[in-house]
């Protein structure tokens, strides 16, 4: 919590009728309690929608929980708790009047979206229409006899491609469902006694991903509970769709191959994949002391043998698959876009398994990051790899019109 409030400390200069701050700890049973007096001008609301904002963004403010906020004519209270339940502590904001002072303005926040005032009047812009619902598809992994794509790589390709769609134009968010957030704590305090307080019935947390310079935004939503599963799956995705026109989940409540959330539009399968087999190895016939030969596979037959290989012990009849996306180690190249290729994804697609990229895993080094910070296309990269990501996320994105 000390690191949040230290992190920003203009946050509440920003507001509107700002005057001064009094801060204190508290020693409590469930952790060290942060209590701030914030005092604003005479004639300032004291309430400002904008200081909630601020508090439960992570880009532009401290990324906080809304435990519960209570409002007068002269009084507003907000309490607010850290993103992980086992940090300990609640931040404890009480706004009210103060004297006559001036009245100071409120700055904007362009981190916000604000833009700056305008210094002469200017022409009204258009109103903007609603935009149309989004679509929402499970990003998961499958187990196979090969190979596993791990919990860490599903989170880490979902927010590249999210940040991929933001700079592409796109307002895009990935939206994780369980007990588990995009950030959680890796070390627990011992001395605190009790629990922290927890928002029942579990907790919707939405906030920016990364700042994104164009119209394109990308956003995290967190839809947790402290036990079993408390959280209105349809409702969260309805508000998804409603903010976003591109949501990935990521379901860590299921256990299943295949989980399929009601309100979801359908699949995106995740592999641990090598090249396509050019070649099979089989027993010489009637000479098996012999040794093994090997056969040539064309296009047709490579398909058949991948697809036999991933996904022939799974019934895909009841999933909504709409397509795959494979993992590469990051230290390999994917298949050269030849005529082989081509043709064996042709075969797949015919299946109705489409591949709709090719990507790396994530490196050993961002695995580490405990924040869910991840190397996207918004940070420099080699023009190659963000060519990658940018096609595969165009394909994606095309599946999700």
């Amino acid at each position: 919590m000390a690191s949040a409030l230290l992190r920003r400390p203009g946050l509440f200069t920003a507001l509107e009728g700002h005057q001064r701050l009094a801060a204190c700890t508290e020693f409590t049973a469930h952790g060290l309690d942060w209590v701030i007096e914030r005092t604003v001008a005479r004639g300032t609301p004291v309430h400002d929608p904008r200081m909630l904002q601020l508090l439960q963004d992570r880009v532009a403010g401290l990324g906080l929980h809304l435990l519960d906020h209570t409002c007068g004519s002269d009084r507003c209270t907000v309490r607010c708790v850290t993103r992980s339940q086992h940090s300990g502590g609640l931040l404890t904001i009480t706004s009210g009047e103060g004297d006559d002072g001036d009245r100071r303005p409120g700055r904007p926040l362009t981190l916000l979206g604000e833009g700056q005032r305008a210094s002469r009047p200017g022409p009204v812009p258009a109103r903007r229409t609603a935009p149309p619902e989004g679509r929402c598809f499970v990003l998961t992994s499958v187990r196979t006899d090969l190979d596993y794509v791990g919990p860490e790589d599903v989170r880490s390709t979902a927010v590249r491609l999210v940040a991929a769609w933001a700079a592409q134009g796109h307002n895009s968010a990935v939206l994780t469902l369980g007990e588990r957030d995009m950030d959680w704590t890796r070390s627990v305090p011992r001395w605190p006694t009790e629990p922290t307080p927890w928002p029942e019935g579990g907790t919707v947390h939405w906030s920016r991903l990364r700042i994104v310079n164009g119209p394109g935004e990308a956003w995290i939503a967190a839809a947790k509970s402290d036990f079993g599963d408390k959280v209105n799956v349809g409702e969260v995705l309805r508000e998804a769709k409603q903010r976003c026109s591109r949501i990935l989940v990521v379901d860590d409540r299921s256990r299943l191959d295949f989980p399929d959330p009601a309100g979801t539009d359908g699949l995106i399968l995740m592999f641990s994949a090598a090249h396509y087999p050019k070649q099979a190895k089989t027993a010489k016939w009637r000479w098996p002391v012999e040794g093994e030969r090997t056969l040539d596979l064309d296009p047709l037959d490579s398909a058949a043998k991948w697809r036999e290989e991933y996904l022939g012990k799974r019934d895909l009849t009841r999933a909504r698959v709409a397509g795959l996306l494979l993992m590469h180690d990051p230290d390999d190249e994917p298949p050269a876009r030849d005529a082989f290729t081509e043709q064996v994804e042709g075969h797949l697609a015919r299946y109705g398994t489409p591949v709709l990229g090719w990507l790396h895993s994530a490196p050993i080094q961002e695995r580490a990051l405990s924040r869910g910070t991840y190397h996207t296309v918004l940070d420099p990269m080699p023009d190659a790899d963000r060519l990658r990501m940018l096609v595969a996320a165009e394909r994606i994105g095309a599946v999700m019109q």
